[in-house]
């Protein structure tokens, strides 16, 4: 190869992928050219140097032409189940072209006259360039077939009439599998299931005319004046065949219409019916799809169709605009009785014909008493005979009237008014939730806006409340997602049960609910309705056997300052995503500010996913002390955000954000990782005061399925002791699956942890998750510690909790303890550890330190003589 030249290599995969990748007509002209080419092929070798076996008698091209000519105008069709197979006498023309003609003369006399039979029959281009080129094809090897076979013999015997057996073989073989191939092209899947069948009828027939030429070829070369006597069994036969087929269609077109009148009559369910009458006309009249349409009674914009295509593939009752068939509707209204749909046609027919991607059609009315009730189309005839012809119209027109008078007797009312009934449910399920049952996004927003157009004529104010449920994800991902649907029907039922009759509920997706409230005396109206919906959404739901707890953000707008539905759903959504944000299991009421709060939200997350990727966080300390002594025993890693841009950030700003966005994963396990280091290094310094370290753990983390190995390896990389390590938990966690949880915890207690629950009291925990729930330490929530010694409420209840806690073996600690009569309070109810702003405020690792030297210089510590019990 030449410097310079490029080789192209195509695997046969990739050939094949770009072959199918063509449309049927391209496949066909690629098909085309390579007949076209071995054509070329074959003439420029053997074929060209043949010569006519009896050189004393010649028919010119002409004569040929015209035989062929005659042969492909007097076809016989016969039709074999859902095909229609064309024989015509070529083989006769073919014979005598071979025994008296030249090869340049029988393939010449061959293509003319086949080509003008095609045109005169009205055949497209490329199925007469098709046909030139498969007939040329046959043609050719059946010259080469017959001198091989003759074996040079120059007479009329034996000999000569087995090689003509032996070319009609091959040319009729020869077209049978061109046909195939270019058809399987064309619809871009094999076709050869019948092949065998075909390539058997067209063999004998073949056969059949090939006798038939050899008499005629027997009498052209030794008595040419009686050639005429040939044409009386020629004829004959045609005869026979055309009056066989025609007798056979009269019993199918009879036996068709008895079968398709019981089918009405007798099939119990109309809309089986229907598409098994379907399936018959398809396989009666060979098309390839088949479709009928009803008009509602009182509504002609759309109708109900039924359709069966090619492949089996069928459609029921589907809603469809009576646009779409609009131009037959009224021509059978103005009293046409069938369409026979052929180009050319009326621009408004080829419209439908293109619409509906077909080239042909028949349609036919369905009549009532006083009305047209329906329509049946046929579209794309099947087989050789590729259009549809009068006596199918006929047929398909006598069809029509049985079809009409059979729904007619008793079946048409009834099976009408199913119709409007599926109607009905099909517009019902096109605007509704499936699970729910509630209203859809595209009916809410439509209810949306008519109250918004009313507002318009009649001054009042509507509202909308858009809920979210709070973790909705751990049920699915925990319970499954059967459990997540059940418990997302009871929410509808809750909710429905807070609302009027006249107000609207909708399930607008995933775990989003939204509710409008129309004529409201104010915004105060509609933070009842979101005060009675979170209320109700609090009590636990049975879900696969558990009883889940279920808390939802719910965000509130009213048609005050609002003209758009758009805006109004929006400001809804926007305050449903303050709530959330605010803590979650509690509602909003818009505010204008709020679109830039959402703003600084965003741009907070960014941040904070730069500052994941910079390392910009650091851990604060904060101890625990014992209330009966005063002594510092462990202290709480806190982590903080050190913004550039904003300074130093504390949890409660960025947590949420990083558990919305997953970066809690990477920051808990710099947490982790730092307080076990520093409390190891604490350890080694002052060994007589050894310190455990508490490290809180977030729902997200808990849900991570290597957390147990993560801890296990902080503590290996830290040396600390795992006694020292006190994870801290979120009663959030009881809304996970609770074997999972109970496990989780089990496998951290293996190592020698202990577990907090922090914030207790405030969550979902119950007594039967605590008591399976393997829990060290219970924190007493803030809210509880703040009125101790004020409220003997809040004083009960926190002495509640401390004596759990004593039955459970489970130690106490109360934080937020900000004065000396709250520490002395808790103590006296029996709480054994306390944290809060009286004893120390979160510090760094260096301040902790100092606190940490000059205890190691106190016998006894000043904290212990500044907490002065009483006992």
């Amino acid at each position: 190869m030449r410097r310079g030249d490029t080789l192209v290599v195509m695997s046969a995969g990739s050939a094949t992928r770009s072959l199918r990748a063509l449309t049927g007509a391209a496949r066909v002209r690629l098909f085309i050219a390579g007949l076209a080419a071995c054509v070329g092929l074959l003439w420029l070798g053997p074929v060209h140097a043949a010569h006519p076996q009896i050189a004393d008698t010649s028919l010119p091209w002409w004569v040929i032409a015209v035989l062929f000519c005659a042969a492909d105008l007097c076809l016989v069709h016969v039709h074999l189940r859902r095909d229609a197979h064309s024989f015509s006498m070529s083989e006769l023309a073919l014979l005598l072209g071979l025994l008296f003609a030249s090869p340049a003369g029988l393939i010449a006399g061959q293509v003319i006259g086949s080509t003008l039979a095609q045109v005169k029959r009205g055949q497209s281009r490329l199925k007469i360039a098709f046909n030139v080129a498969q007939f040329t094809l046959s043609a050719s090897l059946a010259v080469l077939s017959f001198h091989a076979a003759a074996g040079g013999v120059a007479s009329l015997g034996p000999r000569a009439w087995f090689a003509a057996a032996v070319a009609s073989t091959v040319y009729a073989a020869t077209n049978v599998i061109c046909v195939s191939i270019a058809i399987s092209l064309s619809e871009g899947k094999a076709q050869f299931g019948r092949l065998h069948l075909v390539l058997s009828m067209s063999l004998l027939g073949g056969l059949t005319n090939t006798s038939l030429g050899l008499v005629a070829a027997t009498v052209l070369r030794y008595e040419p004046s009686a050639t005429w006597l040939l044409m009386v069994p020629a004829a004959g036969m045609y005869v026979a065949y055309r009056a066989y087929n025609s007798e056979r269609e009269k019993h199918e077109s009879l036996e068709f219409l008895y079968h398709s009148t019981r089918i009405l009559n007798e099939t119990p369910e109309f809309e089986q019916a229907v598409l098994t009458l379907l399936n018959q006309a398809r396989t009666m009249f060979r098309a390839e799809t088949a479709a009928i349409a009803f008009v509602p009674p009182g509504d002609d914009s759309v109708l109900l169709r039924s359709a069966v295509g090619c492949d089996g593939e069928t459609s029921l009752m589907q809603v469809v605009p009576a646009s779409s068939m609009r131009v037959l509707l009224d021509r059978f209204g103005a009293g046409a009785t069938s369409l026979l749909l052929k180009a050319p046609l009326e621009p408004e027919l080829m419209d439908f014909l293109d619409a509906n991607g077909m080239r042909d059609a028949m349609v036919a009315p369905l009549r009532g008493e006083t009305r047209v009730v329906g329509l049946i189309v046929l579209g794309n005839r099947l087989g050789d005979v590729t259009t549809f012809d009068n006596e199918d119209v006929r047929l398909f027109e006598t069809l029509a009237n049985h079809a009409s008078i059979a729904l007619e007797n008793g079946r048409l009312g009834q099976s009408l008014a199913q119709l409007q009934e599926l109607e009905r449910q099909l517009k019902h399920q096109a605007f509704h939730d499936p699970l729910t049952g509630l209203a859809n996004r595209s009916l809410f927003a439509d209810r949306v806006s008519l109250a918004l157009s009313r507002i318009e004529r009649d001054p009042q104010i509507c509202g909308v409340l858009f809920i979210d449920l709070d973790d909705f994800k751990t049920v699915n991902d925990t319970l499954g997602h059967a459990a997540g649907d059940q418990l997302l029907v009871a929410v509808a039922h809750r909710v429905l049960g807070c609302l009027r009759p006249g107000d609207t509920g909708a399930r607008l997706g995933g775990d989003e609910f939204a509710v409008l409230l129309e004529d409201i005396a104010g915004p105060e109206d509609a933070a009842r309705v979101a005060a009675r919906v979170t209320h109700a959404l609090r009590l636990p739901v049975q879900v696969a056997g558990q009883s889940v707890h279920v808390r939802a953000s719910v965000g509130i707008a009213t048609s005050l300052d609002v003209t758009a539905a758009d805006e109004l759903l929006r400001n809804a959504d926007l305050a449903m995503y303050m709530a959330k944000a605010d803590g979650k299991g509690r509602f909003k009421l818009f505010e204008p500010s709020m679109r830039a709060a959402v703003v600084r939200r965003h741009e907070m997350k960014s941040d904070l996913q730069r500052a994941t990727a910079r390392g910009d966080f650091s851990v604060h300390y904060q101890p625990f002390h014992d209330l009966s002594t005063g002594r510092l025993v462990a202290v709480e890693a806190l982590v903080r955000w050190n913004c550039p841009e904003r300074g130093m950030i504390y949890p409660d700003s960025f947590i949420s954000l990083a558990e919305e966005t997953g970066l809690i994963i990477s920051i808990g396990r710099y947490v982790l990782q730092e307080a076990c280091r520093q409390a190891a290094l604490w350890q080694r310094r002052f060994p007589d005061e050894p310190l455990s370290m508490s490290v809180n753990l977030s729902p997200v983390q808990f849900q991570q399925p290597g957390l147990v190995a993560m801890v296990a390896d902080s503590l290996k990389a830290s040396g600390l002791r795992p006694c020292s390590l006190i994870l801290e938990i979120t009663e959030g966690v009881m809304l996970q699956d609770s074997e999972f949880t109970i496990g989780v915890l089990n496998d951290l207690r293996s190592l020698g942890v202990r577990i907090a629950m922090d914030d207790f009291g405030t969550g979902y925990s119950s007594l039967s998750y605590l008591r399976r729930l393997p829990i060290d330490i219970l924190k007493i929530a803030k809210a509880f510690v703040d009125g101790i010694g004020e409220d003997p409420g809040v004083s009960a209840f926190a002495q509640a909790i401390v004596g759990l806690g004593r039955t459970l073996n489970m130690q106490t600690l109360a934080e937020g303890i900000e004065h000396p009569w709250q520490a002395r309070e808790l103590h006296a109810l029996g709480c054994e550890l306390g944290q809060g702003y009286y004893f120390a405020r979160p510090m760094p690792a260096i301040e902790m330190e100092r606190i940490l030297e000059a205890r190691q210089d106190e016998l006894d510590g000043t904290l212990a003589e500044v907490i002065a019990f009483p006992a």
